[in-house]
């Protein structure tokens, strides 16, 4: 794995640790989610990689 790999995936791991012990957080991303279809599919795309 290289350098950039594993500064990206932990970047992913830390913005989800942060959605799991933010609610509020989370509720703000799922409304930004159902305005930008194309951001949601992107996102969803990364967490089923994690």
């Amino acid at each position: 794995m290289s350098i950039l790999d594993a500064i990206i995936d932990q970047s992913i791991t830390v913005a989800v640790d942060a959605n799991i012990n933010n609610p509020k957080l989370m509720r703000q991303k799922k409304k930004r989610k159902e305005n930008n279809q194309m951001g949601s599919k992107a996102t969803q795309n990364k967490t089923i990689s994690i």
